[in-house]
């Protein structure tokens, strides 16, 4: 969506610009600028908060099988978790040249394949399926819990 609205805005500037003749130049300066500018905070917007959608999932992630969640709660990271963990990443992208590679090294290096932002926002990309057997084990820990019942075989639980 950004694209489609980036893309044209800086033709549109462009062509303004560079136009030979002054008639409506300042037509499509006028229509590219404000394109121009619609999408590329459209762009920073769910470029920075994409991983805070839908249960911790850009579009891309969800494809994977692959989520965000924030480590203190274990749950899906929330737009703001998101965008804190993205902004290193928009910075570095916004300078260009080599700072763009350490993210992706930083993730090569670290144990738990976590990148600068995923220790800054406190968060890491998990898969849906580990995710789902953790989820699962806690709910049985609280029934656990509530009912008083310790080693509650987990397929038991589930009829609940």
């Amino acid at each position: 969506v950004a694209f489609a609205v980036f893309l044209p805005g800086f033709f549109l500037l462009a062509l303004g610009l560079f136009q030979q003749t002054d008639h409506d130049n300042g037509l499509w300066i006028g229509l590219g600028t404000a394109l121009f500018i619609a999408g590329g905070l459209w762009l920073f917007w769910y470029s920075s908060t994409k991983d805070g959608r839908s249960a911790g999932q850009s579009v891309g992630k969800r494809a994977a099988g692959l989520m965000v969640v924030y480590l203190p709660t274990g749950q899906p990271c929330t737009r703001v978790q998101s965008l804190i963990r993205n902004l290193l990443h928009a910075v570095l992208f916004a300078i260009g040249g080599l700072p763009v590679l350490l993210e992706p090294v930083a993730a090569l290096l670290d144990p738990n394949g976590r990148r600068i932002g995923d220790h800054i926002a406190n968060t890491q990309v998990v898969t849906t399926v580990d995710y789902e057997i953790v989820e699962r084990a806690r709910e049985v820990r609280a029934l656990e819990s509530d009912t008083g019942v310790s080693n509650i075989e987990p397929s038991l639980a589930a009829s609940d």
